[in-house]
């Protein structure tokens, strides 16, 4: 029997043993008899419960899977209603495994914070990653982006780490903080989340004045001449800026001896006769393999538009590559379930270029992607944990998350508008769920599955430009400019004072360095929202209030800590002309009556700063609860109250019978919080 399953008896035990009635039969009076006789009894119990089957005891496996975005009070309610089915993944976990009420993530409630947490079992202030972006003291004050948490070193031993310690074997697939760069931030087996090598590109093309037709018979093309761009056709490295030019030719596949085209040939040379890249259909993706740099890599390419005469429209997608370790394994899931076909194109839907079932399509793409590649490594049995990857809810929610009555998109269709967002919502949980019964039934009854969230989500209605509002107090606190400064994640923040012997140029000394501490935070704990008078923040935190919320590093964290309440987002950009609050939409419809400076805010903003719905706030707010699922041969069938997200790795760690990572806060889910 395993350590795991004695503390769960014990628990169950010390239930009973507290009873408030007693047992009348004499024997039983003595209270330590009492104990041996029901220990023997759940022992005997335990034996015989498939909850707690011994078959893989002593060589456990553990599936570990992170559904970014994914809120308890929403799977909650979709089970309820019966939009996730009675044969899905969670109700058959919820039926049949371990379900925590609720699940609290850390602060701050965002995806590079959380995960991060989660994989060390430690709070920020232990891991370093404070913020999905932060200031280091090497950093300088400038800009609106420093230090990004995903990238950044993590100060705890990670789960990953822990496990390898200990002779485990780990596969870990996008998982946060496993980018391959090192030794420690890769398991045994790693395939890191893409790297973006060059956005996509809308190209509008027409026939030249001057065609030059040819004939290609063994491609059953008619005709084909070269187009006229009014762009320059190229992949454009984000790098080095270097150009890789391609060249696009209409063609007419009709045989039939006269001119209608019908279709664009791409190919990164003038020389047919040695092949091509790829043909595209009108209304049709196409993928188009090529290496840069010796890395392959794959753009989806779609031709919006295409007239008989020649004319039309055509999206270049982006292109990009996991990283992976050993090379062995990245080419095993290259050749069984291809090349990373980037995310979908945020960039270009905001501005009108691609239609929403194009974005959608991709979005659907890149979650069949992750998901094989989940499936693909469990096939492989060198392995002991498996740590997997879903993003698809998180990028539904950023984005058409429209609940609350202050948005500007809530009305807009006599409510037609928020109905079909909420179907795109619950499309996307839906669509994991089955995702994750597949993983479950691939993975096997003598596997333990594990079923986590890093966060939820909430409306947003209103965003607050905190370095506008910084910049009209400076010079109320110093005489002189861009001192301070805010680095955001989504409604939280960590706001820094260029101090002088810490930052670098850093010229505001200790004694300006309190004064401006006091009043800053003094005028944003009294900054009040327009329309209901009520605070805009709900925690304004110094260096020494940050400990009680385990947000509190000595290098990393800002001089003030302030998180919005729910309904609003932070801006770290300074834009002077448009104020300090602006509302939120996404849909150029819902803003087109705004200054036209507010417009171009909007369309530009990034998906944690303008999106409908965003995460990071103090994690005990209720829209940032998560989740917690699992399901398993050591796992007990029981429903739990409210559980910690850094009891997460100590949990695995417990099926395993092992250390916790070194730095870990968290308890066992399962042991702590056992009915």
């Amino acid at each position: 029997m395993s350590f795991l399953q004695i503390n769960l008896i014990d628990n169950k035990l010390k239930i009973l043993t507290n009873m408030k009635y007693k047992l009348s039969i004499r024997f039983f009076e003595q209270e330590w008899m009492l104990r041996i006789i029901v220990l023997s009894l759940i022992i005997f119990l335990a034996c015989t419960n498939s909850s707690y089957a011994q078959s893989n005891e002593k060589n456990p496996k553990v599936v570990l899977i992170s559904v970014d975005g994914a809120a308890d009070w929403i799977v909650d309610d979709l089970l309820a209603r019966n939009v996730l089915p009675a044969n899905g993944a969670f109700a058959m976990m919820q039926r049949k495994g371990f379900v925590a009420e609720k699940m609290i993530p850390v602060n701050v409630a965002a995806t590079a914070v959380s995960h991060t947490s989660i994989f060390t079992g430690a709070n920020p202030g232990k891991t370093g990653v404070v913020g999905n972006n932060f200031l280091k003291p090497e950093d300088t004050i400038k800009g609106i982006r420093a230090t990004s948490g995903f990238n950044t070193p993590i100060e705890a031993e990670t789960l990953w780490n822990a496990l390898k310690r200990q002779g485990k074997r780990v596969t870990t697939i996008n998982a946060v903080g496993t980018d391959s760069s090192q030794e420690n931030r890769r398991g045994t087996n790693t395939l890191s989340y893409g790297v973006k090598l060059a956005n996509s590109n809308v190209v509008k093309f027409s026939p030249p004045s001057s065609p030059d037709r040819m004939v290609l018979k063994k491609e059953g093309i008619e005709h084909l001449t070269r187009v006229q761009s009014y762009t320059k056709m190229a992949y454009t490295l984000l790098k080095s800026k270097r150009q890789i030019p391609f060249y696009a030719y209409i063609i007419d596949r009709q045989i039939d001896g006269r001119i209608d085209y019908d279709g664009i040939l791409l190919d990164f040379d003038l020389d047919l006769s040695n092949g091509h890249a790829g043909i595209l259909k009108k209304e049709q993706w196409s993928e188009i393999r090529f290496k840069v740099e010796n890395q392959s890599v794959t753009s989806w390419c779609y031709l919006k538009d295409l007239d008989p005469k020649g004319q039309g429209e055509l999206y270049i997608g982006a292109i990009g590559f996991n990283p992976g370790h050993p090379q062995d394994f990245e080419s095993y899931l290259q050749t069984e379930v291809g090349l990373w076909p980037c995310e979908q194109d945020n960039r270009m839907l905001s501005k009108g270029l691609i239609t929403e079932k194009m974005w959608f399509e991709q979005a659907e793409r890149l979650a069949d992607y992750y998901q094989r590649l989940i499936l693909a490594s469990i096939k492989k049995s060198n392995w002991d944990l498996l740590m997997g990857y879903m993003n698809l809810v998180d990028d539904i929610q950023h984005r058409y998350f429209l609940k609350h009555p202050r948005q500007l998109e809530y009305n807009l269709e006599n409510g037609e508008r928020r109905a079909l967002y909420n179907n795109y919502v619950e499309w996307a949980y839906k669509k994991v769920d089955g995702f994750l019964l597949e993983i479950i039934k691939s993975a096997g009854k003598d596997v333990n599955v594990v079923v986590f969230s890093d966060h939820g989500m909430a409306a947003t209605h209103s965003i607050f430009l905190l370095n506008n509002y910084l910049a009209s107090l400076e010079h109320k606190v110093t005489a002189r400019n861009n001192e301070v400064r805010a680095y955001t994640t989504g409604p939280a923040a960590h706001i820094y004072v260029n101090l002088q012997g810490r930052n670098i140029n850093g010229n505001v000394s200790q004694s300006e360095y309190n004064v401006m501490i006091d009043k800053i935070v003094k005028a944003l704990k009294e900054l009040k929202d327009p329309k209901t008078k009520e605070s805009i923040f709900n925690v304004v935190l110094n260096r020494n209030e940050m400990k009680e919320y385990g947000l509190y590093h000595p290098l990393n964290s800002g001089d003030i800590f302030v998180s919005t309440n729910v309904g609003w987002s932070l801006s770290s950009k300074i834009v002077p002309e448009i104020g300090y609050i602006v509302p939120n939409a996404f849909k150029k419809d819902a803003y087109q009556h705004l200054d036209i400076k507010i417009q171009d805010f909007l369309s530009k903003g990034f998906m944690n700063e303008t999106g409908l719905g965003v995460h990071g706030h103090i994690g005990t707010e209720r829209e940032m609860h998560a989740i917690f699922y699992a399901i398993g041969p050591q796992i007990p069938n029981a429903v739990s109250g409210t559980v910690e997200a850094i009891g997460i790795a100590p949990t695995v760690t417990d099926l395993f019978q092992i250390e916790p990572p070194k730095n870990a806060e968290g308890k066992s889910i399962l042991i702590a919080h056992n009915p």
